[in-house]
């Protein structure tokens, strides 16, 4: 004999799984719009991403075109980031939530508020904490590569006033990153289905 819980299971499923005239049609909740290596990147997190931008537009300039144009731009930033993680992961560069939270009481500290100030400001620009917790680890990856990568490939430059030279040492790391960006994605599948 069928224990009880077993016929209630199992009469609870038939009825879900009949279709009544009530139910309305499936609704997608999401998709993979791109993958990096076999790594999908979904269009929720796209979206996600893409808030404080959106939150920025005037209701008017808000229109099908500007939106589509920065889902591709956050889409592109989002096939670099994870490049550069995988990367990251093979030469086991790594960001620590320690790190994350030093870099959380430097930026405090460098706009002079505390740390529940400082987060407060940033859901009021879209990012929850952990939204604006996750944007710093990519940024200090992306620091980690770019000292562990690209810039031993650069020579500094050593002429010039100090502005001149930070100002080439900046426009070189960016052609380098650039560079090394491009080499990783031919070495990547990278596809894009937005």
């Amino acid at each position: 004999m069928m224990p009880r819980h077993a016929l209630l299971l199992g009469a609870t499923l038939a009825l879900c799984a009949q279709p009544t005239s009530s139910q309305a049609a499936p609704v997608l909740l999401d998709r993979v719009v791109a993958t990096v290596d076999a790594h999908p990147i979904l269009r929720s997190e796209v979206l996600r991403r893409a808030r404080p931008y959106l939150l920025r537009l005037d209701r008017e300039r808000r229109d099908r075109a500007t939106v589509a144009s920065i889902a591709r731009e956050v889409i592109s930033r989002m096939i670099d980031e994870r490049l550069i993680e995988l990367e990251c992961d093979r030469a086991r560069i790594r960001v620590e939530p320690r790190d994350i939270d030093s870099a959380l009481d430097e930026l405090a500290r460098a706009n002079q508020v505390d740390r529940p100030t400082l987060l407060a400001e940033a859901a009021k620009q879209g990012l929850a904490e952990q939204d604006y917790r996750e944007e710093l680890r990519r940024q200090l990856l992306d620091m980690r590569w770019m000292m562990a990568k690209v810039r031993p490939s650069i020579a500094m430059p050593l002429l010039g006033t100090p502005e001149e030279k930070a100002r080439a040492t900046a426009a070189l790391l960016e052609a380098a990153r650039k560079a090394e960006l491009t080499r990783l994605r031919r070495g990547m599948i990278v596809e894009v289905r937005w």
